[in-house]
């Protein structure tokens, strides 16, 4: 393959010098440095001091673990959104706006702000509709085919949509010699996330793990031998005469339950409401045949969204009107986005600096949420770790992993034209 032709190819100049010896030397240091690193928990282990660090939590506890999200991105998503107006004016590079001689179709566009908010609705409405039919309603796994089918629209929303746009757009040469320099800087807003995401939730672990410890009227210390000697059944069955505050316990465990399903939902909704602004004024700008294509991509893309919202919502939402008011927000955000838009179409320019670097980093930071959440709340939670999918029968779970693909392949394939 040497001498074969290539697009690119690099070869070793002869000038330059090749010491042997020292390559050579460098495969025994990588091998010693890769070796110590895995040997730092063993080492670690053996030390007293440093055995709390290496703690494994149980399994059962882990399935237990309070599922939340990172409110902050969409606080600073909301916050940043009205700059998109004020992009218009700014010297850029590569900077494109509407061309006039090319055909606008206002009525079209005004029309479709109709179009896009009864689609939205639709899908909101979808697993309502079907919480309301007997034969859905007796049968679980019918709602959690369309909770599973949510779930893979939330791995490609976030991974496809906004992930995928976010790196694009911070990877433009137009924000200058940080890009050269950095190639990888979507992708470390991405991580920076994630880890955030992590943090948050394992905090939140130890704050609820601690309410739950005053209610049962005592606190976490450490096992003693006479603790030790109890045996795995006394401990898991407690008397309830022993036990006043069981009842309790249990009601608020409960009750902590719904709060954070509730968190849950507001929060994933923010990130959800933010893209649909950016993609409905993405439409609001756009002319021509392009904008035709666009609509019909976006009218698939806010019904599956719309599933999603209302899936989540419907789960943890008792209020009807608090359920209105969440799947309302959602219908009316992309229009929003379509009439600011429809406004600025004539000098917006989305190769803008500022604009690259807003809706770069707020789309890596979004996406990283709906990342993290789907595959640690949602997918993790609610299947992988979930004893009542697990004790299903094969044909139920392989019907639930289908609608889970099937979610997440429609929702990618849509993101080529949206």
């Amino acid at each position: 393959m040497a001498e074969e032709s290539c697009c690119g190819c690099v070869t070793l100049d002869g000038d330059n010098e090749y010491d042997m010896g020292l390559h050579i030397g460098s495969i025994f240091i990588i091998f010693v440095v890769s070796a110590a690193g895995t040997m730092v928990p063993i080492i670690s282990q053996k030390i007293p001091q440093f055995r709390f660090l290496l703690h494994v939590v149980d399994s059962d506890e882990a399935r237990k673990r309070p599922q939340t999200s990172l409110t902050f991105p969409f606080a600073l998503q909301r916050l940043l959104q009205h700059q998109l107006t004020t992009m218009a004016e700014e010297t850029c590079c590569g900077c494109v706006t509407l061309d006039e001689a090319e055909e606008y179709d206002m009525g079209l566009h005004i029309g479709s702000i109709f179009i896009i908010f009864v689609v939205s609705a639709a899908g909101t409405m979808v697993p309502i509709i079907s919480q309301k039919i007997p034969q859905c309603k007796a049968n679980s796994v019918i709602m959690e085919a369309v909770n599973a089918f949510a779930y893979g629209v939330v791995l490609a929303t976030g991974l496809i949509h906004m992930i995928n746009e976010g790196i694009e757009k911070l990877s433009n040469e137009c924000l200058g010699s940080i890009v050269e320099d950095y190639e990888s800087l979507g992708l470390a807003f991405v991580l920076i996330t994630l880890v955030l995401m992590h943090f948050i939730e394992c905090e939140s672990s130890v704050f609820f793990g601690a309410q739950g410890s005053m209610l049962h009227g005592h606190a976490h210390v450490e096992i003693t031998a006479q603790e030790a000697a109890i045996t795995p059944a006394e401990r898991e069955t407690p008397k309830p005469a022993e036990n006043p505050y069981h009842e309790n316990a249990v009601d608020q465990s409960e009750n902590n339950s719904k709060i954070r399903r509730k968190i849950a939902t507001i929060i994933f909704e923010a990130g959800v409401v933010f893209h649909s602004v950016i993609i409905g004024l993405d439409l609001g700008v756009t002319a021509g045949s392009e904008f035709k294509t666009l609509l019909a991509a976006l009218c698939f893309h806010q019904s599956f969204e719309g599933i999603a919202i209302g899936s989540s919502a419907l789960s943890s939402l008792e209020s009807k009107s608090k359920l209105f008011i969440v799947n309302f927000v959602f219908a009316i955000t992309t229009p929003i986005g379509q009439v600011i838009g429809i406004g600025i179409r004539t000098t917006y320019s989305d190769s803008s600096v500022t604009s690259l670097w807003v809706q770069g980093i707020l789309n890596c930071v979004a996406g990283g949420i709906l990342l993290y959440t789907g595959l640690v709340e949602l997918l993790t939670y609610n299947m992988t770790t979930n004893g009542q999918f697990l004790s299903r029968p094969t044909p139920q779970r392989f019907s639930l992993y289908i609608c889970l693909w099937l979610g997440a392949g429609l929702m990618a394939l849509i993101g080529k034209w949206a």
